[in-house]
């Protein structure tokens, strides 16, 4: 084999392998924007909680898809921009929403119905249940506040109120201050504890 080859063949080498690691990428990419579409994610969506995508003006260049702030969100599929990874129903009536940097990237909201309606559980984007309640920032040297304040509307929207918000940190938890947690009790230990809803036929676990 002469020098010349083998110049070739690792010249060719080095080009095929960013080339193959980008097909994959972008297969991948389709793959899942093929998914959206099956599930009419091909939409714009809520803005509340997702980029809005005008689809009439959409020429699939696919700019979107590689500066957007919230990461891997949008891709191309069909000649347009779709959402891909927006909001995702992991049981029935179990819904993940998307808060986006509502407290750190890549936080989440949780909506689960239940006998009293819906509740979202909104981690470390809810700090405070007063919060919701009276639209206050919090964290705001780590937090982006607009987006905290559309992850309060997506709780207003989905269970028609602020009752059901579940805050992470609520200073008043476990009193009648938080009325969502009032039902509770002192466990081993020190520990604390609230029965918030019961399933249908479900027995009170509360001593």
């Amino acid at each position: 084999m002469t020098f010349s080859t083998v110049a070739l063949f690792v010249y060719t080498f080095i080009l095929a392998v960013p080339l193959l690691f980008y097909i994959r990428r972008h297969k991948r990419k389709e793959a899942r924007a093929r998914e959206a579409a099956k599930r009419n994610a091909d939409s714009a969506g809520p803005q509340a909680q997702h980029p809005h995508i005008d689809t009439g003006n959409c020429i699939g260049c696919g700019t979107c898809t590689e500066v957007c702030p919230e990461g891997d969100v949008l891709a191309i599929f069909g000649g347009k921009a779709v959402i891909v990874n927006g909001e995702a129903e992991i049981l029935p009536g179990v819904k993940i929403h998307p808060a986006f940097r509502g407290h750190t990237a890549g936080s989440q909201l949780l909506e689960v119905p239940t006998s009293i309606g819906k509740l979202v559980f909104g981690s470390d984007t809810y700090s405070s249940w007063e919060g919701i309640r009276d639209w206050m920032a919090a964290n705001i040297q780590q937090t982006d506040t607009v987006q905290q304040f559309l992850a309060y509307e997506k709780c207003y929207k989905i269970t028609g109120g602020y009752e059901h918000c579940v805050a992470a940190h609520e200073p008043l938890s476990y009193s009648e201050g938080y009325p969502l947690t009032r039902n509770s009790w002192v466990g081993p230990n020190g520990s604390r504890a609230a029965e918030i809803v019961l399933a249908p036929g479900e027995r009170s676990r509360k001593p």
